[in-house]
């Protein structure tokens, strides 16, 4: 492990004691301790950035209703068997909504917002990422010999590698632009 990894090592686990020392006196079990923290970094720093990013692209002014202050407060109260039941989240939301809506929609398994990378790295942007990523001047100090192995078991093994390509053709494209 090199010393950037360490260092990144370092400061994550840092970051992770200055959260567990903060929740402490506002949480008793892992369970609030863990939606505490989620409130504090991850809804705030990462869903809801993306949220408002993609809102706000469309012209909308998107709201959490969920998220309002007093529902949290509320939440935050309630047992922890009302937040988690037997492996079940949001359980008593999840009670509430079968009110109203087919047990099948309530209880399915998440779902994102992903999006067809494979398909459109395959088709449409195939000629692109075949441009970009087999011009050594595009993608160096990177490996080319490694790149050409990915693109290989991609397009001819069927591999998924769509994230590492994606993230390769971003790189390439941001050299083609900024350094050429």
């Amino acid at each position: 492990m090199g010393r950037l990894e360490e260092e990144q090592g370092e400061v994550l686990e840092t970051w992770r004691a200055e959260w567990l020392t903060r929740v402490r006196p506002v949480a008793d079990n892992p369970v609030d301790r863990m939606l505490w923290i989620d409130n504090r970094t991850y809804l705030p720093g990462d869903l809801l950035t993306k949220m408002d990013i993609a809102s706000m692209y469309c012209g909308l002014e998107a709201r959490s209703p969920l998220l309002d202050h007093e529902v949290i407060e509320f939440c935050a109260s309630l047992p922890v068997n009302f937040k988690v039941n037997r492996g079940t989240g949001k359980y008593l939301l999840k009670r509430l909504a079968e009110r109203f809506l087919p047990h099948n929609l309530i209880y399915r398994r998440k779902m994102g917002f992903g999006i067809p990378l494979a398909a459109w790295l395959r088709g449409p942007l195939q000629p692109a990422v075949r441009e970009v990523l087999t011009n050594p001047s595009l993608t160096e100090p990177l490996d080319a010999g490694f790149i050409k192995k990915t693109l290989q078991e991609f397009f001819e093994q069927g591999v998924d590698h769509s994230s590492r390509i994606w993230t390769l053709l971003m790189f390439g494209l941001w050299r083609k632009h900024y350094l050429t």
